[in-house]
């Protein structure tokens, strides 16, 4: 069954992302001060074993599951699937504020867009389970759960990922253009905006792709790509601080310079950042002692 190949690819695909960068995550990530970007990095990296590698497995690789057993794992996954996107966007979120010298403006108008975009989001999912209807098996070895109704209103919760997405990507364009300009700092500008863009482009691909799976298959099919895009979703945020990091911290031994208690994205304003009121670029010091963001 092709749910089956795409969820183990997924699932393949997370657990190698995780091998090749654990490296990484515990120089950079595990063994820096705690802040809430390490809090949102980490239960945004580690929630697909849960969501993905544990309850999406047993949802559709399980044996003799009833249909209150469905219901209920499905559940659990829906929310947390909700849950684990909305953690990872608030990350990629605050890197897009960090860019703009965390403008008091734009931080208002993030938040409130942030709330009017992912708490219905949640509302979405609940309409959605509460619409799915489960079968008996359908033949005797039969494994996992057999979906016989679903409402296409879960396409809902990938247009919100999709609209979400090209908003957060605007908002790096603006500064973005203007630095490019300017030529400053290229290198770790080709990482935030590299990074950024082909994030976008894989996250609009595939939503879009589920987007037409849910409108057009049975309902069996109604979360064919959801484990990829989750997995993706969150290999392609933590990669976007990893790098960013990783980028701060090979600067910080080619000059020699000390920039203890202050996070990665906090780092990025020692090269430069948008200043909205003048528009222009400046350039903050190491000596700068801010908010850990």
């Amino acid at each position: 069954m092709c749910w089956i190949g795409l969820l183990v690819a997924a699932c393949s695909i997370f657990l190698w992302d995780y091998l090749i960068t654990i490296g990484m995550e515990v120089e950079l990530i595990w063994s820096s001060q705690w802040s809430i970007i390490k809090v949102i990095y980490i239960v945004q990296r580690y929630l697909p074993f849960i969501d993905t590698i544990w309850l999406t497995v047993h949802y559709q690789l399980g044996y003799d599951l009833s249909k209150t057993d469905c219901r209920r794992i499905l559940s659990a996954v829906g929310y947390l699937y909700t849950f684990g996107f909305a953690t990872s966007e608030l990350l990629l979120a605050l890197r897009a504020w960090a860019v703009w010298n965390h403008d008091k403006r734009l931080a208002v108008i993030m938040s409130v867009t942030y709330i009017l975009f992912w708490f219905p989001d949640f509302g979405y999912m609940f309409l959605f389970l509460r619409s799915m209807q489960f079968g008996q098996s359908p033949f005797p070895g039969f494994v996992g759960c057999f979906v016989t109704e679903g409402s296409s209103v879960l396409a809902l919760c990938w247009v919100v990922v999709i609209i979400w997405d090209a908003f957060i990507l605007v908002l790096m364009a603006i500064p973005g253009i203007k630095t490019y300009r300017l030529g400053n700092n290229q290198s770790l500008l080709d990482i935030i905006y590299r990074d950024g863009l082909i994030f976008y482009i894989y996250l609009f691909i595939i939503s879009s792709v589920q987007i037409i799976v849910i409108q057009t298959l049975p309902a069996g099919y109604i979360i064919l790509l959801a484990a990829c895009e989750r997995c993706l979703h969150s290999i392609l945020s933590s990669r976007v601080l990893l790098h960013i990091r990783a980028h701060v911290k090979a600067r910080e031994e080619a000059t020699h310079w000390s920039l203890s208690g202050l996070t990665a994205l906090q780092s990025s304003k020692v090269d430069m950042c948008y200043a909205p009121g003048n528009n222009s670029f400046v350039t903050v010091l190491p000596s700068f002692q801010g908010s850990q963001v």
